[in-house]
């Protein structure tokens, strides 16, 4: 199956474009703008991250509206081809050919989808970056869990959604909430898996901590594209028994 494959591709390609977009979005405020750079440069392990995007943004404010506008665009576009080729796979997955629906719907449905992606990996920065300002030190594992917890409920709640917005026929969205929990599941252990790294692991790779990091990273990017597609199989098989 080549589908997961394709994705995780896409996904790696939509991946900085993301981060800039987000860094845009928080760059409207104004005093989370440096500390989300340096959160992004802890999550990833690598400064020059969260240098080239204060460079690209830098470069950004000086454009004129046109050039500005321009520039927005293609990152968007950019940003938008994982969900693109998702919602591309999933309706090949349902038997409907996808030149079926108009070139309108084709593109604006994985647009919207990417801004509404990045609006809530925005809103998951800044929450914790405020979290981790009043967590208290002597509790620490409970806010850790509490946080992971928060993080887990906001990804099932976009997943619903995805998987709703991207099928091609008329399902009732609680008939997603067993495949967006295979998926939640699956991709939180990733998420887990990465934190635990970055936490315990990384930081005593002196030399190849930050490379590492960011290779485990698209690794588990790989591995959510196996997991969504399952998800996406559970929903059919769901929809197919109640049609019987």
């Amino acid at each position: 199956m080549y589908a997961p494959a394709a994705l995780s591709f896409y996904l790696v390609l939509s991946f900085i474009p993301c981060l800039l977009l987000v860094e845009i979005i928080l760059s409207l405020i104004n005093i989370f703008f440096d500390k989300s750079l340096s959160f992004i440069s802890f999550i990833f392990g690598l400064n020059a991250i969260s240098i080239s995007i204060k460079e690209i943004i830098s470069s950004l404010n000086a454009l004129d509206y046109l050039s500005l506008g321009i520039s927005f665009s293609v990152i968007l576009y950019l940003a938008s081809k994982g969900l693109t080729f998702f919602a591309y796979q999933v309706k090949i997955m349902h038997g409907i050919s996808y030149e079926e629906q108009s070139y309108f719907k084709r593109r604006i449905i994985p647009l919207g989808l990417t801004i509404i992606s990045l609006l809530i990996l925005s809103f998951l920065v800044i929450f914790l970056i405020i979290f981790d300002s009043f967590i208290n030190k002597n509790n620490l594992k409970f806010y850790s869990f509490f946080e992971y917890i928060f993080v887990l409920f906001t990804l099932f709640i976009f997943i619903v959604f995805l998987y709703k917005l991207t099928t091609p026929k008329k399902i009732k969205i609680t008939k997603f909430i067993l495949g967006s929990l295979f998926s939640t599941i699956g991709i939180g252990g990733g998420i887990f898996i990465y934190s635990y790294y970055l936490k315990n692991i990384s930081s005593t790779l002196s030399y190849f901590g930050p490379l590492s990091s960011v290779a485990l990273l698209f690794l588990i990017l790989f591995f959510s594209s196996y997991i969504l597609f399952f998800g996406v199989e559970i929903n059919i098989l769901i929809y197919e028994k109640n049609k019987l």
